[in-house]
């Protein structure tokens, strides 16, 4: 798909770009008109190549108009065109009128796209020269069309815009085909030429960011270590995500050989916490540390004084009865 790419000429300047490339410009949107920006999203007025002859005489005219065709009620915006969708046996009514007479060419000094949704990288051609990307047109909108990514492309995605040459610009706006045939359809191929693609910041991927920077490559601009970084932690959560579809797949595989997979959720010896235990150990105050014990104090004695002291506590043995069972009186004065 292309849905961010970049055109930050004046319309001088792109004037000079279309006449290098024998393509006629007689009449020309004002700069104030479109937006100039290394980061042209959907929404935004650019300028458009399209065919405005009558039958008095043969223009062409480079018009503003905006990315993106709201062919819905519910506001959904369409960035891009399947050529699949274009083929003549296709009975769709959504593109039957415009493909007779309403196709465009969008110009762009290169696009970006995103490797696996993550990574953002800058496509130009490698001659320097300006895409003319083919495209459909109305009202005061546009979409671009896309079609199979060629072999340099297709490591970063599997779809690309239609880059078309000076040549076939001409045949695809040729004023005199009112209708669609297989001859158009044919020009709607993968680029044959050689392009240029490195990944750049991901600065990009913020709609309304815009810098001249967005198109260097990490190594050459000035920040290029701070981005390489960033780049690096994107790298590590791409890696991350698909370590962890890997162990999706594993998981699956062995359910399907009827292995079975240990879930700690379910495992019933440690069963999730009750609500009501939850509370309760919120509410319950902080453990405090046990009571430091204190050795008690012993005092040591020795034996000899022990014996004394027992020998002291012993008590006077009571006088002897006699016979009859009574006490000497002499006993009490002893």
């Amino acid at each position: 798909m292309c849905g961010r790419y970049v055109l930050a000429l004046r319309s001088a300047q792109l004037c000079q770009h279309f006449q290098s490339a024998g393509l006629p410009v007689d009449d020309a949107c004002a700069d104030d008109a479109v937006r100039q920006s290394y980061n042209v999203a959907p929404g935004y007025l650019e300028p458009v190549y399209v065919n405005t002859s009558t039958p008095e005489a043969v223009r062409w005219a480079l018009t503003a108009k905006k990315f993106g065709l709201q062919l819905f009620r519910n506001g959904k915006k369409i960035v891009n065109t399947r050529t699949e969708s274009l083929e003549p046996h296709q009975a769709s009514g959504l593109w039957d009128k415009l493909k007779h007479q309403q196709r465009c060419v969008i110009p762009a000094e290169g696009f970006y796209e995103w490797k696996d949704h993550k990574l953002p990288h800058y496509v130009k051609r490698v001659d320097g020269q300006l895409m003319f990307l083919a495209g459909l047109w109305d009202k005061d909108q546009f979409s671009i069309i896309t079609t199979a990514a060629n072999d340099q492309m297709a490591f970063l995605h599997h779809r690309m815009p239609v880059i078309l040459e000076p040549d076939d610009v001409k045949a695809w706006l040729d004023p005199s085909r009112t209708r669609w045939s297989g001859d158009l359809q044919k020009l709607l191929r993968p680029f044959e030429g050689s392009l240029s693609i490195y990944p750049v910041s991901r600065e990009v991927g913020k709609v309304g960011n815009d810098s001249p920077s967005f198109v260097e490559p990490i190594g050459e601009r000035k920040d290029g270590i701070k981005s390489f970084f960033g780049m690096q932690n994107v790298k590590k959560e791409v890696k991350k995500e698909d370590e962890q579809k890997e162990q999706v797949k594993e998981e699956e595989k062995l359910g399907e050989k009827g292995v079975g997979v240990k879930e700690e959720e379910n495992d019933i010896s440690h069963p999730p916490p009750t609500p009501e235990y939850k509370k309760r150990k919120a509410s319950s105050p902080l453990p405090t540390s046990p009571p430091v014990k204190t050795a008690k104090t012993t005092t040591t004695r020795s034996a000899t004084t022990n014996r004394s002291q027992r020998t002291s506590q012993k008590k006077t043995p009571a006088p002897k009865k006699t016979a009859g069972g009574n006490r000497k009186i002499t006993s009490f004065f002893k």
